[in-house]
């Protein structure tokens, strides 16, 4: 199943096409999801260290994962930050040893001015694939002037949202059913993320396909599968037979999210009437 899961989701593939990082995230993920399973919580915060290379596709999960460190035992959150800290700040005095520049290029890069050369492309007028794109252009078509305050409100409104949240309903977090869902939100909502950042999601795809796996409703499992199809074939099709921006994926996230819900309810749901029978 899980051969299946990764070589089956497109993501991936376009992470390996660009020769991108994405299946190290989902690489990292899995093994954070493994060492907190096994309650090995500095294996779990040092597994996480490779998400710093792109921190505003996960930023979501900080917020649940505060609350988190507030439920485990005190020694098991200690153990679990000095490997998450402690990793980060052996990864930072690295870099500086072996690129001390590389941190004020990363600044200049981000407040730089729109460069005047036509072949470069700043990262404001990026048409990536998020739900912050999408709402640019629609802007762009209806007033003609493309906005900037997308790429900062909607993760913004999303950080808040979700802080509050779990601010009031404190759940206990469960990171194996909780992360999936989280993933989704994240990256559906981050300032910027393309196509083959999606490959995180493959973890989403691997639940959707146990759950088929196991259910006993064969139009559940049916259903399911050629969901997971549909949510992962339809953009791509689109841009390739009448030539839909390929910004369109940001639907993929979403779609995700939505099979991971509504199958946990219909499972919750076939379990209580196997319980009443």
């Amino acid at each position: 199943m899980e051969t299946v899961a990764v070589f089956c989701f497109i993501p991936v593939w376009y992470s390996l096409w660009y020769g991108q990082i994405g299946g190290i995230f989902a690489l990292a993920i899995s093994c954070f999801l493994l060492a907190v399973n096994t309650r090995h919580y500095a294996i779990a915060g040092v597994s996480l260290l490779p998400l710093s290379v792109k921190p505003h596709l996960f930023v979501l999960c900080i917020v649940p994962g505060i609350l988190w460190l507030t439920q485990i035992a005190r020694r098991d959150a200690r153990r679990f930050l000095v490997g998450a800290l402690g990793g980060f700040l052996v990864l930072l005095t690295a870099t500086l040893l072996i690129a001390p520049s590389s941190f004020a290029w990363w600044l200049d890069a981000l407040s730089a001015p729109p460069p005047t050369d036509a072949k470069m492309i700043h990262f404001e007028r990026w048409m990536t694939h998020t739900t912050s794109s999408v709402i640019r252009v629609l802007v762009l078509t209806l007033s003609g002037s493309l906005p900037s305050w997308p790429i900062v409100a909607v993760p913004v409104v999303a950080f808040v949202l979700t802080s509050v949240y779990f601010w009031i309903r404190r759940p206990q977090i469960e990171w194996t059913s909780l992360l999936p869902s989280m993933l989704c939100l994240s990256i559906a909502t981050s300032g910027y993320a393309w196509g083959q950042d999606q490959a995180v999601l493959v973890l989403c795809q691997y639940f959707l396909l146990a759950r088929a796996s196991v259910s006993n409703s064969r139009a559940f499992t049916y259903g399911l599968l050629m969901s997971l199809v549909l949510a992962q074939s339809a953009p791509v099709l689109l841009w390739a037979t009448i030539d839909l921006p390929s910004y369109y994926l940001f639907i993929l996230p979403w779609a995700l999210l939505a099979l991971l819900r509504v199958s946990a309810h219909l499972q919750r749901d076939a379990s209580s009437d196997h319980v009443r029978t």
